[in-house]
């Protein structure tokens, strides 16, 4: 994806971190008046550096002052039956609704379907004045996926809310006390496993400067959350963002960046065995950067190396961590601005010219950042913001100026080859979306097609090949159907094919592609051979009453399933112990004429050449099988199939089958 004019917003973001960008890649801009989503997504060949936005809108102009919008959070995917993208909406009156996508609808009308408010209590309580809401990452339980609503009130209080738990109960905790606590931040860790069930952490942040990190605990249906510490007690500056990146794992470390005004600190958090986090060195890493307006937007990088920064006043700043210091990367600030920049005066450009032709005078524009959100693989960042004339800024139409715009966050080549192997390592461990990979593929298609496409195509192949050395034991009591769903060798081959699919919307050069399409190939016949062993091993599972009990066009399947052994897969070992085991079972019961299929089988696995001319006795038909020379030869095996419409196999019964519409007389 690159930059080419931005999607335009209904009306002007009003507050920082006003863009989220979900799990099912959804961007959600949310202004008083309406919340604006997105669906981004790469062209085709023709046109592929235009992002093209599919678009809805959750509208309230229609509604009181009281029904307009002022916070929302995406729920994690897989956290619906049936999955739904779903997406939590406060209001200035405390209202928190839920809306999911129509089923019915492409990303065009979203339904409120939930509204969880009565849930919190009576609207005379404090505690149920909420301000902020954050969903938390999904956790994988015996029981599907679970996520929980965090809500933080006017009363210093959160409260969490699961669609997974019984929907009128609601768990709530004490954060911070005094007048003037009101919980404006909320953000969470991912979760991991904690004795008898899943532990998260989630940090608040309150508009008396305060921030606290709090631990979640789930365990079966019940949510416990235990405040763990207090930070900048001595600071009263209100924190505008809280970003975390890192894994709560034992062991692990959580970075936490907190802005106040135009400073910014970072905490680095060693996650204990025993739940607690131990701040490094017992205080945060600081920087005040002296500019003339507050950061409005951060996101960290897909590493965790980076944190990238804007001021709502377009100053922008990468930081890195170096030992007890705050440092800024002027190479990688330098080159976040130009790709920026190329996004926002291509709008500019756009908007100028437009006034030129209506008013015959030329205009220039300031961009103020409303929120920063990066992509669900980390390659992007989308970025919203208001283009203002330079002359009179208070002159702008609201909703004619406010745009989103879709960035690449990648640093350089050199941070995007490596995350090409972690995202497959990932992909491998965790079974995520074959898009994340695509998502690569689009970026390095664009960007690094002759060395860094070529490393993706080598990386999922090398590990595809690694997990092919893992052969599955066919005696094996597993069930069949478990091993084909969770075998990753299956979901690498998927991969490549879908890879080079998508590959075919872009101009490459011909190793790559001739290379993706070689691969795929490969791919296709190793998903095929998987799914041929998981039906001959259930064919041979059955006991011998089903099999005496089958029809002729059943017993000639079977042959034809055993015959593509020998045709697709001559050098599959395991493939060809099953077939020989199929033919094996057909002979004993006399279902075959001959043993000819037998005696290739077993010359096939003691690495014969077999050659075969045989004829159809009731209609003449060639056909022949040619497969593996000898296992030290460097010729590569190879079969050809000469054959007149008829089956052969349906005259290789006993007796014959006689297929439709042929007939049995020369």
């Amino acid at each position: 994806m690159d930059q080419l004019p931005s999607a335009p917003i209904v009306s002007q973001p009003f507050k920082p971190d006003s863009i989220t960008w979900s799990d099912d890649n959804k961007i959600a801009i949310t202004t008083a008046n309406a919340v604006q989503i997105y669906t981004p997504a790469v062209r085709t060949k023709d046109d592929k550096t235009v992002i093209q936005y599919r678009s809805a809108t959750i509208r309230c102009e229609d509604q009181d002052e009281s029904a307009r919008f002022d916070t929302t959070a995406w729920a994690p995917a897989k956290c619906w039956n049936p999955p739904r993208c779903t997406i939590a909406i406060v209001t200035i009156s405390h209202k928190v609704l839920l809306f999911q996508e129509s089923p019915a609808a492409d990303n065009a009308d979203w339904n409120q379907v939930e509204d969880i408010t009565p849930h919190l209590g009576t609207r005379e309580n404090i505690m149920t004045h909420i301000l902020s809401a954050a969903w938390s990452k999904a956790v994988v339980r015996q029981d599907g996926h679970f996520g929980a609503l965090a809500l933080g009130s006017k009363s210093g209080h959160i409260t969490l809310w699961s669609p997974q738990l019984k929907s009128e109960i609601v768990f709530r905790h004490p954060i911070f006390d005094g007048p003037n606590g009101w919980i404006t931040l909320l953000e969470w860790s991912d979760w991991r496993r904690d004795g008898a069930g899943h532990s998260a952490f989630l940090f608040a942040g309150a508009s008396n400067g305060k921030v606290a990190s709090v631990k979640v605990d789930l365990v079966e249906r019940k949510l416990h959350m235990t405040t763990l510490d207090t930070f900048f007690l001595e600071d009263s500056r209100m924190p505008t963002l809280i970003k975390i990146t890192g894994s709560s794992e034992p062991g692990s470390q959580l970075k936490v960046a907190v802005t106040k005004s135009t400073s910014v600190s970072v905490g680095l958090f060693a996650c204990k065995k025993d739940g607690s986090l131990v701040l490094n060195h017992g205080k945060w890493i600081q920087q005040d950067m002296r500019i003339p307006a507050y950061f409005s937007g951060a996101i960290w990088s897909k590493d965790g190396n980076y944190l990238h920064l804007f001021s709502s006043q377009y100053t922008n700043y990468s930081f890195i961590i170096d030992g007890l210091e705050l440092k800024v990367d002027e190479v990688i600030t330098e080159e976040i601005r130009n790709r920026t920049n190329k996004a926002l005066r291509t709008q500019a450009y756009e908007m100028a010219k437009k006034v030129k032709i209506e008013s015959q005078s030329n205009e220039s524009y300031r961009a103020e950042i409303w929120g920063l959100a990066p992509s669900p693989n980390g390659i992007y960042f989308a970025l919203c913001y208001t283009l203002s004339p330079t002359i009179d800024r208070d002159m702008r139409e609201s909703g004619l100026d406010s745009w989103c715009a879709c960035v690449l966050s990648i640093e350089d080549s050199a941070t995007a080859r490596p995350m090409v192997s972690q995202l497959i390592h990932d992909n491998l461990m965790q079974r995520t979306k074959v898009e994340d990979l695509l998502d690569l593929v689009d970026y390095l298609a664009v960007y690094d097609a002759e060395v860094g496409l070529d490393k993706l195509l080598s990386d999922v192949k090398s590990t595809l090949d690694a997990q092919m050395t893992e052969q599955y034991d066919s005696t094996s009591t597993v069930d069949l159907q478990s091993w084909v769903n969770k075998n990753p060798a299956i979901y690498l081959s998927k991969a490549l094919v879908y890879i080079s699919e998508q590959m075919k919307a872009y101009t490459l050069p011909a190793l790559v592609s001739e290379k993706a399409k070689a691969q795929a190939a490969e791919a296709k016949n190793i998903i095929s051979g998987f799914y041929l062993q998981y039906i001959l091993q259930l064919l041979l599972k059955c006991p011998e009453s089903q099999w005496l009990a089958m029809s002729q066009q059943e017993r000639c399947n079977e042959l034809l399933l055993a015959d593509s052994v020998l045709l697709w897969h001559p050098r599959n070992t395991e493939l060809l112990n099953s077939a020989l085991r199929v033919y094996q079972r057909l002979s004993k019961h006399k279902i075959m004429v001959d043993s000819t299929e037998l005696e290739m089988t077993s010359s096939l696995l003691n690495k014969k050449r077999v050659s075969i001319d045989a004829n159809d006795c009731r209609r003449v038909s060639k056909w022949s099988y040619v497969g593996y020379r000898d296992a030290s030869s460097q010729k590569q095996s190879w079969i050809h199939l000469m054959s007149d419409p008829a089956p052969p196999a349906a005259a290789r019964l006993n007796p014959p089958l006689q297929p439709q519409g042929y007939s049995t007389t020369s």
